[in-house]
């Protein structure tokens, strides 16, 4: 009987795409090896059809493009800094920038720089909160010719030492000398003690050109395995082609409006910043606590027209379900969304498609390493009615290669690693050539080129799109950020007591995803005394949101951790102590609570347990405060559970949790009859500022002040003066406009001007923005007499300078500097402040200058 080959063919409908079957061609393609097959290792077949191998290698993969060769970030942006010189190029809070402005700015910190000695590939450390400071602070070290290097200042001591030392920086510019560490041994810029003239001219003429395309541009941290973060070097070439090629899936302009929306730390920021900049368009830097506030957010994108939104889908959930909720009558603008930073689930997008079905939705898949983005999709009806993560085709300049683990192409259909190559990757880790070599690998298909093998798994669509299947390693994405579960875990295995930890990634009752903490001690370890000591090595997007001690961990049969018998996190959290199984001591504390214990699904806490201690976090937050508004006719703000995270804290919040009464709503009724009818009036529209929020009805102390002001105009009447001494603390003016625009966009008094005449009756008006000046008076003098003289002259000069009452603002602000010490001189009209405003205004500016600076400031 002669024998017989017999060849089953079985395949996986879950890891392969539907549409795969087993061709004639594929057993025309393995037949002659039939023969042999037994001596044969089945992984050396070259299974693969020509026609399908040209197809993954040419035709999924036709993306060659030209791009400018020899263009870099700064001749870019100096070719918009002259063409649209006038534009507004920044608009943070209530502060505005044209390109020659923001130009000017740059090139006096560049040539500062210079001077000082940076050159190309010199790594320069920004260590800034989000303002114009920090976009200056960037354009300059780029102009110099240097690398910048972001650093959150809200990182750990011990992250930002290591940073600026692994990184081998010389100079770090930052707002405040004192958040560096006192370890490093560094020189510190600080913008705002540099001399300036004053004169935008003088710094009009660019800095000669002294980088090469090839250039470092930028280093990114991001996490790593071995607890260190890693350096990402990114050349300016990276970032060109990216947004500028003769293929371009974009059709960006300079009337675009973009939001810097996310830390200049997470390389979303980098499109953000220069696809915003780099084509002339208007960039709105996002204050912190706006990006924390979904409504808040979405009022900004409303009032600013924002065209061009770039999020991580988690963020961009919250966003869409308030907006569809939403009977503003002000349609957003938003001709773009631009997904990143983790998967997308398409069926979210549904509702926002349909109140907005002209607004473009579009999906990047994207890594560090290869500079941003690496895929593009637009979300039509079908795709998000689709159940797939489709992260589409990659862009241009870029191709993707779906291999196994001999490196070689799957078919379509099959589940492998993306590995990603062309123009956009980076020059490699700093300082870390093996990790280098291993994730920068040979390129199989193109001789003394790389490859980047991004860790991630994915499988071919029959179209040339690519579905998006998860993970292979450690690593994961949480809110955008790139997180390395093995970073956090050896920081808590350096935890006295700690022997065992593993970390996790949970999926939330809202559908987020959370950091789960597993550990094995030989003590009682608390919660939170346990995230207090991973926050001193690791950023807030890092720290577990639950930490479970166990007696053992559970392991599989091949002696691993079994992640999938873990117990889930509401069965085992506990309070972080006992003290804080305190009961409610009043109705309201027991709504409340029995709130609480729904959305954390944690039936084990009191009125005094920590939101965050017990695994809340601040995506959850905002359905937390929702449902206690709506429930219990609250008005709680997210920024009230930062501070006060407890029940007991948040119930004696009174102003925060009081209705306002009957009265109070009649009078708000009558006064938003008024101020609807007046600026329904175009002829008095046309009398108030363009940019007017509010107006409202003079009250009669007010109109008294007023009449008198103009009455002995020039004589000082109701022109109040406070001099302020701040002792052994030298202010610094830049600081001192941050801290001002914040209480500006809190203070609508102080962006508020009056209208005697032209109204039925005399009214006040508030604006969105003032522009404003801090007067910075050197005193010649160091003794005290002579001092406090010069200020007296300079008080009586300014009393001659009566405001003009029908334009905001007004107040001035002027600092006294002398060598060791400041004097604040707060100058108003009294028709917009008392005594006692005085009192509280100049205590939270104090407050909150102290707390940017990291000290008390007192005076």
């Amino acid at each position: 009987m002669r024998s017989q080959i017999f060849l089953s063919c079985v395949w996986n409908t879950t890891r392969m795409c539907t549409e795969w079957r087993p061709s004639r061609g594929f057993l025309n393609s393995i037949s002659p090896c039939w023969k042999g097959l037994l001596s044969i290792k089945l992984s050396s077949l070259n299974t693969m059809p020509d026609t399908e191998r040209r197809m993954l290698l040419e035709q999924f993969n036709d993306t060659k493009t030209t791009y400018p060769l020899e263009a870099t970030l700064v001749s870019l942006f100096e070719e918009q800094a002259e063409r649209c010189s006038a534009r507004i190029a920044l608009r943070y809070q209530h502060t505005e920038m044209t390109y020659a402005t923001l130009n000017s700015k740059a090139n006096r910190l560049a040539i500062f720089l210079r001077q000082e000695g940076v050159k190309p590939n010199q790594v320069v450390g920004i260590l800034f909160s989000r303002s114009p400071g920090m976009v200056i602070s960037i354009l300059a070290v780029l102009k110099a010719g240097g690398a910048y290097m972001p650093i959150d200042p809200e990182y750990p001591k011990e992250r930002i030492q290591y940073m600026l030392e692994d990184s081998k920086a010389q100079f770090c510019i930052t707002e405040e000398q004192e958040l560096l560490p006192e370890e490093v041994s560094i020189k510190a810029i600080v913008p705002d003690l540099l001399d300036d003239d004053g004169i935008e001219g003088i710094y009009a003429t660019n800095p000669k050109l002294v980088n090469q395309p090839s250039d470092l541009a930028y280093i990114i941290y991001t996490s790593g395995s071995t607890g260190k973060p890693k350096g990402v070097m990114i050349e300016h070439s990276n970032v060109v082609r990216l947004l500028f090629n003769d293929r371009n899936l974009f059709d960006f302009t300079k009337e675009d409006v973009w939001t810097l929306f996310h830390s200049f730390c997470f390389d979303f920021s980098v499109w953000e910043m220069y696809g915003a900049l780099l084509y002339g368009a208007r960039l709105i830097i996002v204050p912190l606590n706006v990006t924390r506030e979904p409504a808040q957010f979405l009022s900004l994108l409303q009032k600013e027209q924002v065209t061009i939104l770039n999020q991580t889908p988690t963020a961009f959930y919250r966003i869409a379900k308030l907006e569809i909720q939403s009977d503003s009558h002000t349609p957003l603008a938003v001709r773009k969304v631009i997904f990143g930073g983790e998967a997308l689930q398409p069926i979210q997008l549904l509702e926002w498609k349909k109140k907005y079905p002209q607004t473009q939705l579009i999906n990047m898949y994207g890594i560090t390493e290869t500079t941003v983005h690496v895929t593009y999709k637009e979300m039509e009806w079908g795709d998000i009615q689709g159940k797939t993560s489709n992260i589409g085709k990659p862009i241009p300049t870029l191709q993707i290669y779906i291999l196994d683990e001999q490196r070689e192409l799957v078919p379509i259909g099959v589940e492998g690693e993306i590995y990603v190559g062309g123009e956009g990757l980076a020059r490699g880790y700093l300082n870390r050539e093996e990790l280098t070599a291993e994730r920068f690998v040979p390129h199989p298909f193109a001789a003394s080129q790389r490859l980047y093998r991004t860790g991630d798994l994915a499988r071919w669509q029959m179209n040339g799109e690519l579905e998006y299947l998860g993970r292979i390693d450690h690593q994961v994405k949480i809110r955008g950020f790139r997180i390395e579960l093995g970073e956090i875990e050896s920081r808590l295995l350096e935890i006295d007591g700690v022997q065992q930890a593993v970390v996790t990634v949970r999926e939330g009752d809202t559908g987020e995803s959370v950091l789960c903490a597993y550990y094995v001690s030989d003590r009682f370890q608390q919660s939170k005394d346990l995230r207090t000591r991973l926050s001193q090595h690791l950023p807030q997007y890092m720290l577990p949101a639950h930490y479970i001690q166990m007696k053992t961990l559970p392991m599989t049969l091949s002696n691993k951790v079994d992640t999938r018998a873990l117990p889930a996190p509401s069965n085992s959290v506990t309070p972080t102590d006992v003290t804080d199984l305190v009961m409610p001591s009043h109705e309201l504390e027991w709504q409340m609570l029995n709130i609480w214990q729904e959305m954390l699904d944690n039936r084990n806490l009191g009125v005094e347990c920590d939101y965050f201690e017990l695994g809340g976090d601040s995506i959850r937050v905002i359905e937390l405060i929702s449902r206690m508004n709506r429930e219990l006719g609250l008005h709680i703000q997210i920024s009230d559970m930062y501070d006060y995270p407890t029940i007991r804290k948040l119930a004696r919040h009174r102003s925060a949790l009081h209705a306002p009464d009957n009265v109070r709503n009649e009078i708000e009724m009558e006064l938003l009859q008024m101020r609807t009818e007046w600026l329904a009036n175009p002829a008095l529209r046309a009398l108030l500022p363009s940019d007017v929020e509010d107006v409202y009805p003079m009250s009669d102390i007010q109109q008294g002040m007023v009449f008198h002001y103009m009455k002995n105009e020039g004589l000082g009447v109701y022109h109040d003066q406070f001099i302020y001494q701040i002792h052994g603390h030298r202010i610094q003016v830049l600081n001192f406009q941050t801290v001002m625009n914040e209480l500006i966009s809190r203070h609508p008094i102080l962006r508020t001007g009056f209208n005697i005449s032209d109204f039925p009756v005399p009214v006040q008006y508030s604006c969105e923005r003032i522009d404003f000046e801090i007067q910075e008076v050197v005193l010649e003098h160091r003794d005290t007499e002579s001092i406090e003289q010069e200020i007296r002259n300079y008080m009586e000069l300014d009393r001659k300078r009566p405001f003009d009452i029908e334009h905001a603002p007004l107040w001035r602000l002027v600092i006294f500097n002398s060598t060791e010490e400041s004097y604040v001189g707060w100058i108003f009209h009294h028709a917009i402040l008392d005594g006692w405003s005085v009192a509280v205004f100049m205590s939270e500016l104090l407050n909150l200058y102290g707390a940017l600076k990291g000290g008390e400031v007192s005076a």
